[in-house]
C-alpha cells in the first residue's frame, strides 16, 4: 500500500479516508506491466474536474509510484486501485493491489448471466464510488448474477454496475451515449477497434424492452475485456456463439496491445 507516496506496511496505519465517497481507477498488471496507464490516468483526472475537487498534483510521479508497488509486492497479474479521498480540503491519494477476480475460461464459453436493476448514477461520466454504488454491488453479489445491466427512469438500458454494455445487431454495435454512461477505457479500446473495419459504432438510447431485436450483447472492462452475455433476465441471448463476437475480440486484442505499446511510448 502507498498513501501520499509513501510506503504503508500496516493497511491501519493509513489516513482515514472521507465518508463521501471517492473517486478511483483500477488498472490491471498483465505480465508485471500496467495496462494503458495513461488512459487511466486521464480519465482519473477527468472524474475529479466533474467533482470539483482540486487538480490532481502529483501526476507526474504517479507511474513511477505504481511500479515501485508492483515491484514491493511482486505483482505479476493482479489490478491496482488508485483511490482519491477529498479530506480537509485536500486530496489524499492511495495505491494499492486489490483481490481480483478474472473470469474463469468457461465463462467465456457459456457466456453471462445478467439482469436488469432501475439506478441512474449521480455522474455517469465520473468513476466515483459512493453509498449508492455499494448497495448495487451487494444485492449483484446476492444475485450470483455476473451483472446487472443498469436501467435508468426512461427504460434505457445505460451501463453495467461495473462494465459498459454493448449490443449486436448484424454488423452495428449499439451503444448508450455517451453522457449517459462512465466511458469506460475497454469500450474505448473496442471503439478504435472496429474504426476502418466493416462494423458500425452507433450510440443511441436502448430501450430495456427492445433486447431481443438483438442478435448478442457483451460486456467490457478492466478485467473481462470482451464477456459474452447468455441471459438477460430470462431472455437467453447466447452472444458466445456469435462468429461476430469472436471477430470483436481478436479485433479487441489486437488494439489493446497496440494501444498499451503506444502508451508506453
Amino acid at each position: 500500500m502507498m498513501q501520499q507516496g509513501k510506503v504503508i506496511d500496516e493497511p491501519s496505519d493509513a489516513i482515514c479516508f472521507s465518508t463521501i465517497g471517492f473517486v478511483y481507477e483500477v488498472i490491471r498488471v498483465l505480465d508485471g506491466k500496467l495496462l494503458l496507464f495513461q488512459s487511466h490516468l486521464e480519465r482519473l483526472k477527468h472524474s475529479i474536474e466533474l467533482l470539483k475537487w482540486p487538480a490532481l498534483s502529483h501526476t507526474n510521479t504517479l507511474y513511477s509510484q505504481l511500479n515501485q508497488l508492483i515491484e514491493l509486492n511482486g505483482i505479476i497479474n493482479q489490478n491496482i486501485k488508485i483511490r482519491v479521498d477529498f479530506v480537509s480540503g485536500e486530496l489524499n491519494t492511495i495505491l494499492y493491489p486489490i483481490i481480483s477476480r478474472y473470469p474463469s475460461p468457461n465463462l467465456y464459453h457459456e457466456g453471462a448471466a445478467t439482469a436488469l436493476y432501475t439506478m441512474e448514477r449521480n455522474d455517469p461520466n465520473a468513476k466515483a464510488f459512493d453509498n449508492q454504488m455499494l448497495i448495487v454491488r451487494e444485492a449483484l453479489v446476492q444475485s450470483g448474477l455476473q451483472e446487472f445491466l443498469l436501467v435508468d427512469h426512461q427504460g434505457n438500458i445505460t451501463e453495467g454496475s461495473k462494465s459498459n454494455v454493448i449490443f449486436i445487431k448484424g454488423n452495428t454495435l449499439y451503444s448508450a451515449p455517451d453522457k449517459d454512461i462512465l466511458l469506460g477505457i475497454s469500450r474505448s479500446v473496442l471503439k478504435n477497434a472496429v474504426n476502418d473495419t466493416d462494423f458500425n459504432w452507433v450510440e443511441q438510447p436502448i430501450s430495456a424492452k427492445e433486447i431481443q431485436k438483438f442478435d448478442g450483447a457483451f460486456l467490457t472492462g478492466t478485467s473481462i475485456h470482451l464477456l459474452p452475455i447468455h441471459q438477460i433476465e430470462d431472455f437467453l441471448i447466447e452472444t458466445e456463439k456469435s462468429r461476430v463476437f469472436i471477430k470483436l475480440t481478436r479485433l479487441f486484442l489486437d488494439q489493446i496491445e497496440k494501444e498499451n505499446m503506444e502508451d508506453l511510448g
